[in-house]
């Protein structure tokens, strides 16, 4: 729905080198609450809004709230998906689901570093996300001496787009980049490179 209304807006960040990811039709669509085939409805349009505005077909796949549904990972697999957000549950990329030999890669999304949870909701300042990012990244850039790591953080446009969001989300970027060896990658770009260094390499044993 978003990118039928502002298309003008979705073709430029598009081509600027960003990724567009599938996030439902419309944000009040609980995934959970549908039937398989209302839940493969609910994604064929929005895939179709995304690639008539833009020319681009999404791979990567977030439901509102971060709350899939039994059926999702067989669904996205069905239209070509190679990742989701949906997962939680850890600080690297890894196969989530594996059906008919197709894989799904979880780009994981977690609640922590969120404009929703630390601002909208836990009532704290900008200068909050941006402590809690620091010191987040410090930890994860320690432990990828060792082993890859990733974060993901969240801003909404109708919370940090805002001059005081922009500014936290800056401080964020401004920080990361001050380390050396950092890949600031799309989800798409996160998912292939899992898929191509490890599935791959397990795939040739």
């Amino acid at each position: 729905m978003a990118v039928e209304r502002f298309p003008e807006f979705s073709r430029a960040w598009v081509d600027g080198g960003h990724e567009i990811v599938a996030h439902s039709y419309a944000q009040d669509i609980r995934v959970f609450r549908l039937t398989a085939e209302e839940e493969r409805a609910n994604l064929r349009k929005s895939i179709d809004a995304i690639e008539r505005v833009t020319g681009y077909r999404p791979v990567g796949w977030v439901a509102p709230g971060g709350h899939r549904s039994p059926n999702t990972a067989q669904i996205l697999l069905e239209h070509g998906f190679i990742y989701s957000a949906d997962y939680k549950d850890d600080d690297i990329p890894y196969t989530a689901e594996v059906i008919d030999g197709r894989k799904l890669v979880a780009v994981p999304k977690p609640y922590d570093i969120n404009d929703y949870t630390i601002y909208a909701t836990g009532a704290n300042p900008p200068s909050a996300y941006v402590e809690i990012f620091c010191r987040s990244f410090d930890i994860l850039y320690e432990e990828s001496k060792t082993h890859p790591k990733m974060t993901n953080i969240t801003a909404h446009a109708p919370l940090f787009g805002h001059p005081m969001g922009a500014w936290a989300f800056e401080e964020c970027i401004r920080y990361a980049r001050s380390f050396k060896d950092v890949w600031f990658a799309t989800g798409r770009e996160v998912a292939q490179w899992w898929l191509d260094r490890y599935e791959g390499a397990r795939d040739e044993k």
